[in-house]
């Protein structure tokens, strides 16, 4: 029935436009600080994707807004869950990156944030982040005293690496100058 084809096709449609526009209004929400309503219109949005690509991008920003909200385990729990569900999406590497930061930093974990920072240079060697990740690591390192292990992972970043920023601000700390 044509007729019934078509009501099909204008409600999904309708649908799409729906949550297109909650999401815009929870990224409206987001950049004004208002995590809370953020965080439910994502939530609500993640229900009902399927495609990787939206999957991740919405769970990162779950993991973002339970940062702004101060609740730091459940959003790594967050980017871990990203990781798991949708390996393959563009924001798999950024969850992972955030999620290493967020432990090494406000979560005073260094060792899990090396553990996060160090999946993403092993699942994904050829992302932009993983000279990020790179650095990071051995700035932990470096930071706790550990100044030889800290070498010994910035010497692997200069080497896969080069050219990078992260690679000459590397080679200062090694050199005993403050970038």
């Amino acid at each position: 029935d044509a007729v019934g084809d078509t009501s099909a096709v204008e409600h999904r449609a309708s649908s799409v436009e729906h949550a297109e526009g909650a999401i815009d209004q929870a990224d409206l929400f987001f950049r004004a600080g208002e995590y809370d309503k953020a965080l439910l219109l994502y939530q609500q949005q993640l229900a009902s994707v399927s495609e990787a690509e939206e999957g991740g991008r919405l769970l990162f920003h779950i993991g973002q807004c339970l940062t702004g909200m101060k609740k730091y385990p459940e959003a790594a729990a967050a980017f871990d869950n990203l990781v798991v569900k949708f390996p393959t999406s563009t924001w798999a590497d950024d969850a992972l990156l955030r999620k290493g930061s967020l432990q090494a930093g406000l979560m005073k974990n260094p060792q899990d944030g090396i553990a996060a920072w160090q999946e993403l240079i092993r699942k994904y060697p050829k992302s932009d982040l993983a000279p990020e990740a790179r650095f990071l690591d051995g700035m932990v390192d470096w930071i706790n005293g550990q100044k030889s292990r800290a070498k010994d992972t910035w010497r692997i970043l200069i080497h896969d690496f080069p050219k990078h920023p992260r690679s000459a601000q590397a080679q200062q700390y090694m050199e005993g100058k403050r970038p």
